[in-house]
């Protein structure tokens, strides 16, 4: 729960994006909290409907996409801080984490929903095409990940035809 004169003081809106913006909202309000209070028990409730966006069917480029802008909010609204403009290290890490945290999901995401060569060249038009040096961290983070769900996947087609080839031995037998 927040106050809204908190909000308004510190001009924290929650942002028009389909994915991420929870976060965002929770992420903004936390670094410009002075104080916080914690209660003991969970008091939540949480509805799920066929039609949400969250259990919905959106096409994994549309979450990254999402990613990227959530990454340019955090980043404007750390670089209106003078703690943060003072200490880029700090503005980089809390990014950094962001990133790590998200990344495993959307390019699990976008490869298994997805053939390998429509990723690769969604990343190049989305990410490097649009100021590359700015996206450094990101495409590090996007290409190191979705080698290991490559690789991983790789692993798993191997498995499943050692299997089949096990089945029809057995079969055979």
């Amino acid at each position: 729960m927040f106050r809204r004169d908190f909000l308004s003081k510190n001009k924290i809106v929650f942002p028009n994006m389909t994915s991420f913006e929870d976060l965002i909202l929770l992420f903004c309000c936390l670094i410009r909290a002075k104080n916080y209070v914690r209660i003991p028990n969970a008091f939540y409730i949480y509805r799920t409907r066929p039609d949400s966006l969250s259990h919905g069917g959106r096409h994994p480029f549309e979450i990254a996409t999402n990613l990227i802008e959530a990454i340019k909010v955090m980043d404007r609204f750390m670089g209106e801080m003078d703690f943060f403009r003072q200490n880029p290290k700090y503005r980089y890490m809390a990014i950094d984490y962001f990133v790590q945290s998200r990344v495993n999901i959307i390019s699990h995401n976008l490869y298994t929903q997805t053939q390998p060569y429509e990723v690769d060249d969604y990343l190049r038009r989305r990410v490097f095409n649009i100021n590359p040096n700015e996206n450094i961290p990101l495409i590090t983070y996007l290409f190191s990940n979705a080698n290991v769900c490559r690789l991983q996947l790789e692993a798993q087609q191997k498995e499943i035809e050692r299997l089949r080839q096990q089945l029809a031995q057995l079969k055979n037998a």
